[in-house]
Order: structure tokens, then C-alpha cells, then sequence
């Protein structure tokens, strides 16, 4: 390393709590695109903090052009889940050698006759 470079001063090293506290927060806090707007407390507290490190934050609101839109928002931030009890494939195979079985006893009857 070059002693003559310095890419942060003391004064601008995030401390290392900071980053823990930080990370903490945005992995409890939904960060949801419907939910996010520009006076959300993610938005404020990530404003805030790049504010003490950076001297231009600016926040600026992206919004998808209707007509061709190159992303897509999906506006439900919980969804369900649907599960159905189905029958199991030991019954479908017993049926399928019943119906064998009906159609080639017939098969052999109309032979006969």
C-alpha cells in the first residue's frame, strides 16, 4: 500500500458498529418497492447516514414509464400460498389397470360372440 494515499481520513471511516447496526435495521425493515416511497424511514435513515460519508445525496423518486415499462413492481408485499390435498398416484394407477382390464375383457367377449 502507498502510505501517501488515503481514500478515507480517520474522521470518515465508518465505524464497524455502525455497519452491524445498519445491516440489522435493513434486514428487520421491509423494503418492499410498494411500500417504499420517499419519506419511508429506510429511505430517511439510509439518506442520513450516506450523509455523514458522502457530500451529494440526493434522493430521487424512479417511476416506470406506462407504456413500456422496463421493470416491473409487484404491489402485494405478502402473498398466500395455496396447497391442495391431491390423491395419490397409487390410485391412479389402480385405475388405470381397472379400466385396462374392463376394456380388454370386453375386447375378448366381443371376439368371441
Amino acid at each position: 500500500e502507498d502510505p501517501d494515499v488515503f481514500i478515507l481520513n480517520d474522521d470518515l471511516v465508518p465505524n464497524k458498529n455502525l455497519l452491524i447496526r445498519t445491516i440489522d435495521y435493513l434486514g428487520k425493515t421491509e423494503r418492499s418497492a410498494s411500500l417504499l416511497n420517499r419519506y419511508s424511514s429506510v429511505v430517511i435513515n439510509i439518506e442520513q447516514t450516506l450523509s455523514k460519508y458522502a457530500t451529494e445525496v440526493i434522493v430521487s423518486e424512479l417511476k416506470a414509464s406506462k407504456r413500456d415499462p422496463e421493470f416491473q413492481f409487484y404491489d402485494q408485499s405478502e402473498t398466500k400460498l395455496f396447497a391442495y390435498n391431491v390423491k395419490p398416484a397409487v390410485f391412479d394407477l389402480f385405475l388405470a389397470l381397472a379400466v385396462i382390464c374392463y376394456l380388454g375383457i370386453v375386447y375378448f367377449y366381443s371376439k368371441e360372440c
